[in-house]
């Protein structure tokens, strides 16, 4: 069994011959220990055998961003931003990854897009982002549908070069719970990301969440939206793992109003 077969069929919680393996090593510590050790991540890889492969295609979807965004706080209106065409991202380095991890090594590629949240706190900076929810809430909310519209034409550029999985980071989490208030992660977040996930799966493909913190009092709305993974499920900061094996490990999309 491939890795690709094997981390599908756990997503579809189907028998398979183990449990797939992976770990992130692109970090500042551990990445020279493995480059001295094994010479490459790809020979890392096959040393443990990993089963997943996480793919960075370094999109930028604003063209005019400019690095003062982040130090000026706009208190009457936000600046008008330019989006970038996804048809012009550079896609040059996915075919080598995609020949290598996914053709050759066999392994379940998923690929990295922008969250909104997450997104626009490189664009004003965590603080002014926050405040920005709330003093231009409608503002925002165009950004993000603007964003999503993007996502969608990038995510389908990526699924048509191989990936298995569109994976969209978003950190909404803190300790004890969201960074701000559910009803303006249903107002703000949850349209974009259904939009989102609505399309990708259309394609025929998984999608998955990343969202550190304690997002459990969303997490009705996140099997609404309809990821077919979530990570992590943090019990660090608060998420008692007994919820989600009473509430939701045998449920695919629980229905919300809201």
């Amino acid at each position: 069994m491939t890795g690709k077969e094997r981390v599908k069929r756990t997503i579809l919680r189907q028998d398979r011959d183990r449990m797939p393996i992976y770990g992130w090593i692109n970090n500042g510590e551990f990445l020279p220990k493995v480059l001295e050790k094994y010479g490459s991540p790809a020979a890392f890889y096959d040393k443990y055998e990993f089963d997943m492969y996480h793919l960075f295609p370094y999109a930028a979807p604003i063209k005019n961003m400019k690095p003062e965004y982040s130090s000026i706080f706009f208190e009457d209106e936000l600046p008008e931003l330019e989006f970038s065409d996804p048809a012009e991202m550079p896609y040059q380095h996915i075919k080598g990854e995609m020949d290598l991890y996914s053709a050759e090594k066999g392994r379940f590629v998923y690929a990295q897009t922008p969250g909104c949240f997450e997104f626009f706190n490189g664009v004003w900076g965590i603080q002014n982002n926050l405040s920005y929810l709330l003093l231009h809430t409608e503002q925002m909310r165009e950004f993000y549908e603007r964003l999503a519209d993007w996502t969608i034409v990038f995510a389908n550029n990526l699924i048509d070069r191989g990936v298995d999985m569109i994976h969209i980071s978003d950190d909404w989490g803190a300790q004890n719970g969201l960074m701000f208030s559910n009803d303006l992660w249903y107002y703000l977040v949850y349209p974009y990301h259904k939009k989102v996930v609505k399309a990708v799966k259309e394609r025929g493909v998984f999608v998955s969440l990343h969202s550190d913190g304690n997002v459990a009092s969303v997490l009705d709305g996140i099997c609404d939206i309809g990821f077919d993974v979530v990570h992590p499920y943090q019990e660090s900061a608060g998420m008692g793992y007994d919820v989600y094996l009473n509430k939701y490990k045998n449920t695919s999309h629980k229905r919300v109003d809201h």
